[in-house]
């Protein structure tokens, strides 16, 4: 099994409007019938109004300790461990390419109006990255991509706006 809850304020800073504070979450079981074969189940909370609950499907495939398939919507990826030589104990480097699900839900004071909203975005990503996980250290994750199918939705009567595709790069630290 594995759960995870993000709690955060998701905001301008404009104001200290209470909808800037979301939880949003997942939770996964995991069966594994023979080594190298596991069937996941489960949910995503992406606390979102056109999206607040998707489900989590899906089956990993490890045919070696070097290659793994995870082919679980909505984060589907191939990864290839790359061989560690004379790093720290639990040093693992990876490659791995696949899509996501992206977007957030932001609250939002509108200029010209100073009326406050929420504003929704969506979009796909295809994506290549490497990660550099260090047990009892800084792990360090690189990811470049294109975002397609993007969306910004507005509470307000405001129309919806169609954004073009475009490429993305993104990287983060992790203890």
């Amino acid at each position: 099994m594995m759960a995870a809850v993000t709690l955060g304020h998701y905001s301008d800073f404009d104001s200290g409007d209470a909808d800037a504070f979301r939880v949003t979450g997942m939770a996964f079981g995991v069966y594994e019938k023979t080594p190298g074969r596991k069937w996941v189940l489960g949910v995503v909370y992406l606390n979102r109004k056109n999206v607040a609950l998707i489900p989590a499907v899906g089956y990993i495939y490890e045919p070696s300790p070097r290659l793994r398939w995870e082919f679980i919507m909505p984060r589907p990826r191939v990864v290839l461990r790359w061989p560690t030589v004379g790093g720290p104990p639990g040093d693992e480097r990876l490659l791995y390419a696949g899509g996501e699900l992206g977007g957030g839900v932001w609250s939002v004071r509108r200029p010209l109006t100073l009326i406050q909203d929420m504003v929704t975005y969506n979009d796909y990503r295809i994506l290549a990255g490497y990660e550099r996980k260090i047990i009892g250290g800084i792990s360090r994750r690189f990811e470049a991509g294109y975002v397609f199918g993007r969306e910004l939705q507005f509470s307000s009567a405001t129309p919806d706006v169609s954004l073009d595709s475009s490429l993305f790069l993104r990287a983060g630290l992790s203890y």
